[in-house]
């Protein structure tokens, strides 16, 4: 297992906040709410091939990264955070809190466990990516909701930008790893923390029906679903999101 050495944003001081970044998502969004979390230490590890933290093969493996994310915040002496995932990175963060005792989860559009067509679908685009197709115009639809791209058309290029995260070689070994990640559902329950899910109604990236899951397998667990909205939740709903996250953080 190669364990990378990550590179970890750090802000603020108190109880710590660890933000996780999604398959592909940018750090900085998540570095951008460091001022709304004032009165915490914000940390926001960059994942293998994103922004700091340099790819290897192998790097990004389940248990590669979460060996990696332990290591970097025993390093910094972090100690019962509250978890914060987005996307793939809230399935991490659900991982992290079974090894890594955590005060809270908080799993924005996030799943613990992926159906067979799921895991198809993450083979496909790694197939995808390894043919060096253009897939462009692949994640908007996956990221937003129809209506969001209607009103702000603008932003369907953002998030098709955060297809440049990354090499494809560093998204294609994620996407593969993540097809075959395995499911979290039946150990959630070992979780004595609260978790909150809160994901889009209209997300198809990771629909409701996986936020539903989380909850009914943990032991306290909230559920929020907001009306009308995406994967993309700091992009369509933003300043609800940073109001379940304060709240989460006793803010």
């Amino acid at each position: 297992m190669n364990e990378p050495d990550l590179h970890v944003f750090e802000a603020g001081t108190g109880a710590a906040v660890v933000l996780l970044h999604g398959l592909p998502s940018p750090a900085a969004e998540l570095e951008a709410l460091a001022p709304h979390l004032a009165g915490r230490r914000v940390l926001v590890p960059h994942l293998p091939g994103y922004g700091g933290t340099p790819h290897a093969p192998g790097s990004q493996g389940v248990d590669a990264v979460e060996a990696a994310l332990i290591a970097a915040l025993t390093l910094r002496k972090v100690e019962r955070p509250v978890l914060v995932g987005f996307s793939m990175g809230a399935y991490r963060a659900l991982s992290l809190a079974l090894a890594f005792d955590a005060r809270a989860v908080v799993c924005l559009g996030g799943f613990a466990d992926l159906s067979a067509d799921e895991r198809a679908g993450f083979k496909g685009f790694a197939d995808a990516l390894r043919a060096r197709a253009n897939l462009r115009g692949v994640a908007a639809p996956r990221f937003l909701s129809s209506k969001h791209r209607a009103a702000v058309p603008a932003d369907d290029a953002v998030v098709e930008a955060w297809l440049d995260l990354a090499a494809p070689d560093v998204l294609l070994e994620e996407l593969e790893d993540a097809a075959t990640a395995p499911s979290l559902l039946q150990r959630l329950a070992g979780l004595d923390c609260p978790i909150v899910a809160r994901t889009g109604e209209e997300d198809v990236a990771a629909p409701p029906a996986h936020a539903r899951s989380i909850i009914e397998a943990a032991r306290h667990g909230t559920l929020e679903i907001v009306p009308g909205v995406g994967h993309a939740l700091f992009v369509e709903d933003h300043a609800a999101t940073v109001a379940t996250l304060r709240r989460v953080c006793g803010l």
